[in-house]
C-alpha cells in the first residue's frame, strides 16, 4: 500500500470510528430514555394495584351500605304490621269482652 492509500483507509476508520461513537451515544441515550420509561410503568403499576385495592373496599362498603338501608327501609314496614296486628287483637277482644259480657260471662 502507498502512503496515500494508507492515509485514505484511516481517514476512512476514523470516519467510522467517528459515526460508531455517534451511534454508541445514540444508542445508550435511547437505552436511558427506555430505562426511565420502565420505571415510570413500574411506579405506575404500583399505583394501580393499590388504586385497585381501594376500589375494592370501596365496593364491599358499598355493598354493606345497601344491605343496610334495605334493612332500613323493612323497618317502617314491620313497626305498620305490629300496630296492625295490635289493632286487630285489641278489636277482636273488645268484640268478644261484649260478646261475653251480654252473654253473661
Amino acid at each position: 500500500m502507498t502512503p496515500d492509500q494508507l492515509t485514505e483507509a484511516f481517514i476512512s476508520l476514523k470516519l467510522s470510528v467517528g459515526e460508531l461513537t455517534e451511534q454508541l451515544k445514540t444508542v445508550f441515550h435511547n437505552f436511558e430514555e427506555y430505562r426511565q420509561l420502565s420505571e415510570e410503568v413500574r411506579a405506575l403499576s404500583g399505583s394501580m394495584r393499590e388504586m385497585l385495592t381501594e376500589l375494592k373496599y370501596m365496593r364491599s362498603q358499598a355493598e354493606t351500605h345497601d344491605r343496610q338501608i334495605e334493612v332500613l327501609k323493612e323497618r317502617p314496614a314491620r313497626r305498620w304490621e305490629r300496630l296492625v296486628g295490635q289493632i286487630i287483637t285489641l278489636t277482636v277482644g273488645t268484640v268478644f269482652g261484649v260478646l261475653f259480657t251480654r252473654m253473661g260471662l
